[in-house]
C-alpha cells in the first residue's frame, strides 16, 4: 500500500475491473475495489493518467484502488487527497486472475462474517430470553469479543460496563461514559453514507479508543454500545459482533419499553378510577394501589403539570413529560404516582409531614425547572392543598389542575402555583366568563382607565401597587419611585374620578375586587370582544 491510510476502514462491496474499451468500468455504485492495470489503462486512453483516474474514482466513492504496476508520485498524491487506499502489485502479476481472486476472497469473508453474526446473535438473544437483561447481554458480548464493553444512554450516562476477563482495560475514566452525548451524535450524523447497519464509528477516549454504534429503537437513538481498547486493533469480527450486540440490546430495550407501557396503562386506568370515583370503594382502590407499589394511606401532595400555550401538545410529548417526571422523582428517591391525564401529567408526591406544604412546593419548583430544560417548552405546575383519604386525593388533584390553569392565566408561563395561595382568585376564576363580573369591573375601573388612556397617566397601576403595599403610603411611594406628595395627589385624583373613598372598607374592597377580577376577565374574553369597545377593554 503506497497511499490512503485514512481510508483503510472503507467498506468493500465487490471488485470493479478496468476494461480496455469505454466505459472503463461497469456502473459504479460506491464501495467497489477498483482493479487497474497500467498497461490496459494505456490501451484504453493514452492521455488518461493514473492520477486522473484515481481522482475520478475517489469522486465516485470507490473503497480503494489496486494497481498492477508502479504508481507515479502524482497518483500517490491524488490518492492521499481522496483518502483512498492505493495498493500496488508487481507488473508480473497476471491481471486476469486478480478480479476472480478478489471476488472469491470477498465472498468467503462475507460468508464467514455472516455466519459469525448469526452465531453471536443467537447467543445474545438466548441471554435476553433467559431474562438476564442488558447486563447479561453486555457481559456475554465482552466474553465473545475479549474486550471491555460499555452501554450508555443517549444522555451520556454509563448504564452497563463489563471488563474483559483478560487483557488491558481502557481506563477508569470511561466509567462515566464514552463521552458527551453531543460528541457521540456528531459521530453518527443523519444520512450517513454507508452500507453498514447499524453505523459504526471510532471514538477517541482519554486512555484508549472505542468502536461504537448507536442502539436504535423505533427510529430513535436510545443508547450507544461500544467495544473499548487501548489501541486501534479492531477487526471486521469486532464490527460484526458489535452490530449484533446493538441489535439484541435494541430488542431488550424495546421489550422493557413494552413492559413499561403496559404498566403505564395500568397506572392510567387506576388513576382514572381514583380521580373520577367510578363507584369503586376506597378499600378496593387502596388494594389496587398496593399491587402497583404505592401506599395511598400515606399523606400525598397532588401536582398537575401542563404545557403552556393554546395548541394541544404534540403526540407523545405529554407521555414524555410523564416519563421524565417519574425518572426525576426516582432520582430524588420519591415513590410518586405518575400518570397522563389528557393534556396534563398528574403526580402524587408522598409527604413526610402532612400539614407542611413546603417540601411539595420545593419539589414542584425543581421539577418545573428540570422538565422545562428537557422539553425546551414552557410549562406550569399546580399544587393542590393537602386533603386526607382517597376522596381527599381527588379533591387535591382537581385543586392542582385549577391552580396550574389560574397561575398560567394570572402570572404567565413557567409558574408553580399553590391552590392555597390563590386566595380570592379561586372564587373569581369560576365566574371569569360571567357578563356580570365584566360589567362590575367596567363600572368600577373605566373612569381610571379612560383617564389614563387620554392623559398618558398610570392611575390603575398606582391603585394596584397601593393595595399590594397594604395601603401604605410610604411603601407604595417607594415601590413606584414617587414622592409621598405625588402619590397622595394621585390617590385624591382616583377618589375624584371614581367617587370611591379609599378610607372606606366597602369602597376599598370594591376597587381591590375589580382589579383582581379584571386580570381574569381580560384573559377570558375573546379577542373580538376586547377590540369591539375601547371603553370595555380600557380597564384591563
Amino acid at each position: 500500500m503506497v497511499a490512503g491510510d485514512a481510508g483503510l476502514d472503507n467498506e468493500v462491496s465487490w471488485p470493479a475491473v478496468l476494461r480496455v474499451r469505454p466505459p472503463a468500468f461497469e456502473p459504479l455504485n460506491g464501495h467497489e475495489l477498483a482493479l487497474v492495470s497500467l498497461e490496459m489503462l494505456r490501451l484504453l486512453d493514452e492521455s488518461l493518467s493514473l492520477a486522473e483516474l484515481v481522482g475520478r474514482l475517489g469522486e465516485r466513492g470507490v473503497a480503494g484502488v489496486v494497481v498492477v504496476g508502479n504508481a507515479e508520485p502524482a497518483a500517490v498524491e491524488s490518492a492521499e487527497r481522496a483518502r483512498l487506499p492505493l495498493l500496488c502489485l508487481p507488473e508480473s502479476y497476471h491481471f486476469a486472475d486478480l478480479g476472480p481472486a478478489v471476488g472469491r476472497a470477498i465472498a468467503e469473508q462475507r460468508a464467514r462474517l455472516y455466519q459469525l453474526g448469526l452465531d453471536v446473535y443467537h447467543q445474545l438473544a438466548e441471554v435476553s430470553m433467559t431474562g438476564r437483561g442488558l447486563r447479561g447481554i453486555v457481559g456475554r458480548l465482552a466474553e465473545l469479543t475479549g474486550r471491555e464493553v460499555v452501554l450508555q444512554n443517549a444522555a451520556g450516562e454509563a448504564l452497563v460496563r463489563v471488563l474483559p476477563v483478560e487483557g488491558p482495560v481502557a481506563g477508569d475514566d470511561v466509567a462515566g461514559g464514552l463521552g458527551s452525548a453531543q460528541a457521540l451524535r456528531a459521530a453518527f450524523p443523519r444520512g450517513r453514507d454507508g452500507h453498514a447497519e447499524p453505523p459504526i464509528a471510532r471514538v477517541i477516549l482519554p486512555a484508549g479508543i472505542g468502536l461504537a454504534t448507536p442502539v436504535i429503537v423505533r427510529d430513535a437513538v436510545v443508547s450507544y454500545l461500544a467495544l473499548l481498547g487501548v489501541a486501534d486493533d479492531f477487526a471486521d469480527d469486532d464490527q460484526v459482533m458489535l452490530g449484533r450486540g446493538a441489535a439484541v440490546c435494541a430488542l431488550e430495550l424495546a421489550k422493557q419499553d413494552a413492559v413499561i407501557e403496559a404498566e403505564h396503562r395500568l397506572r392510567g386506568d387506576f388513576f382514572d378510577d381514583l380521580l373520577e370515583g367510578r363507584g369503586e370503594s376506597a378499600d378496593a382502590l387502596l388494594g389496587r394501589a398496593r399491587h402497583l407499589g404505592y401506599d395511598l394511606q400515606q399523606a400525598h401532595a397532588a401536582l398537575a403539570v401542563t404545557l403552556d400555550g393554546t395548541e394541544r401538545a404534540a403526540a407523545g410529548l405529554v407521555e414524555r413529560l410523564a416519563r421524565e417526571a417519574g425518572e426525576f422523582a426516582a432520582r430524588h428517591q420519591l415513590a410518586c404516582l405518575v400518570a397522563v391525564r389528557g393534556q396534563a401529567v398528574a403526580l402524587f408526591v408522598p409527604l413526610a409531614a402532612a400539614p407542611d406544604p413546603g417540601p411539595a412546593h420545593q419539589f414542584a419548583r425543581d421539577l418545573c425547572a428540570y422538565l422545562t430544560g428537557q422539553v425546551e417548552l414552557p410549562l406550569s405546575i399546580g399544587v393542590g392543598s393537602y386533603h386526607p383519604g382517597v376522596q381527599g386525593m381527588r379533591t387535591a388533584y382537581h385543586e392542582a389542575e385549577q391552580a396550574a390553569e389560574i397561575g398560567r392565566e394570572l402570572f404567565g408561563a413557567g409558574q408553580v402555583t399553590g391552590f392555597a395561595d390563590l386566595g380570592v382568585y379561586r372564587l373569581l376564576y369560576a365566574f371569569r366568563h360571567a357578563d356580570e363580573l365584566a360589567e362590575f369591573c367596567r363600572e368600577t375601573l373605566a373612569p381610571l382607565s379612560s383617564y389614563d388612556a387620554k392623559n398618558g397617566t398610570s392611575l390603575v397601576e398606582t391603585l394596584d401597587v397601593y393595595f399590594r403595599c397594604d395601603a401604605s403610603l410610604g411603601g407604595a411611594a417607594e415601590a413606584l419611585y414617587l414622592h409621598r406628595n405625588s402619590l397622595a395627589y394621585r390617590l385624591r385624583r382616583i377618589r375624584e374620578l371614581t367617587g370611591l373613598n379609599l378610607d372606606s372598607l366597602e369602597d376599598r374592597f370594591r376597587l381591590q375586587l375589580a382589579l383582581k377580577a379584571g386580570r381574569l376577565v381580560r384573559r377570558a374574553e375573546p379577542p373580538q370582544a376586547l377590540s369591539s369597545s375601547s371603553s370595555r377593554s380600557a380597564y384591563m
